[in-house]
């Protein structure tokens, strides 16, 4: 009786931590693993459903041509290592989207040798959503891959770019909210502003977007807004290898539960190790009739 309840009980314990790994989540803003509005879990499953592969070092992006990696919200620099190995991936012919407002943004574009830059200062605008000046609405001035069959965009509390090849901009209706009232105010200017940009380095093309939010789980489920969604299918359906970037990106996992979760669901060997004690658990109470 006692191997009976021993058994039971070993194969409950084991079946409740693997429900746990695949239930659980975390709170840390962008992370793959936050299921609230801030995370970026329903991309992240899009992305997985469609073959997506995830960097975790520097030295995964050799080999690659013709590939594209999304690095979202970084908020890591690079050292002079993972600076060449970027600059490296990207100059053999491959894409980089960097989706960044207020991070790093702009360490890794000095490093990757391009000219776009990010500006401080949250941009609103007049021509807004939600009655909020915000939720910046910005139009398509240019064609490119990234950018195919968008023209409009809604963003949230978007940084404006400079240099590069603009485009997508907002309206004229619009300025850097420096004081962040949501007013214009005499020393701000309105004009218009870029928020996505593009840029050729060697053989390759970065692009960047100034709004991460635009992947976290929040906007991606606004199904209706604007071409928010063609934007993220460009990107996802591009027909080439798709990368999400672990290194610098804040959609990586490293601390805490979130830590342990990534570990648990990305490594092969504890998946594995699971699912066979669950089997030789089930063979053993089998063979000895307990069930």
């Amino acid at each position: 009786m006692k191997a009976v309840s021993a058994v039971v009980g070993c194969a409950l314990l084991i079946l409740a931590a693997v429900l746990f790994v695949h239930l659980a989540s975390t709170t840390e803003e962008y992370s793959r693993y936050n299921i609230q509005w801030n995370g970026t879990s329903i991309f992240s499953d899009l992305a997985e459903e469609r073959g997506a592969v995830e960097v975790r070092s520097p030295d995964d992006l050799a080999g690659y041509t013709g590939a594209c990696l999304l690095l979202i919200a970084p908020d890591t620099d690079f050292d002079d290592a993972a600076a060449g190995a970027y600059r490296s991936f990207l100059e053999r012919g491959n894409t980089i989207v960097l989706a960044d407002d207020f991070g790093t943004g702009n360490q890794i574009l000095g490093a990757l040798g391009s000219e776009i830059r990010i500006l401080p200062g949250n941009l609103s605008s007049m021509d807004m959503e939600y009655s909020d000046p915000h939720t910046v609405i910005a139009y398509r001035t240019a064609n490119a891959t990234l950018v195919d069959g968008v023209e409009t965009l809604m963003l949230n509390r978007p940084a404006a770019l400079e240099g590069g090849e603009i485009l997508v901009q907002t309206s004229i209706l619009s300025w850097i909210d420096a004081d962040g009232n949501r007013h214009i105010d005499a020393a701000e200017t309105l004009g218009k502003y870029g928020v996505v940009a593009r840029e050729s380095v060697g053989a390759g093309e970065i692009y960047v977007i100034s709004d991460p939010s635009l992947f976290i789980n929040t906007m991606v489920g606004l199904d209706s807004v604007r071409d928010n969604h063609r934007l993220i299918g460009n990107i996802l359906e591009g027909g080439r290898p798709l990368l999400l970037d672990a290194v610098a990106s804040q959609t990586r996992a490293d601390d805490g539960i979130a830590g342990i979760l990534h570990t648990v669901k990305s490594t092969t060997l504890i998946k594995t190790t699971l699912i066979c004690t669950v089997l030789l658990l089930g063979a053993y109470a089998f063979r000895r009739k307990i069930f």
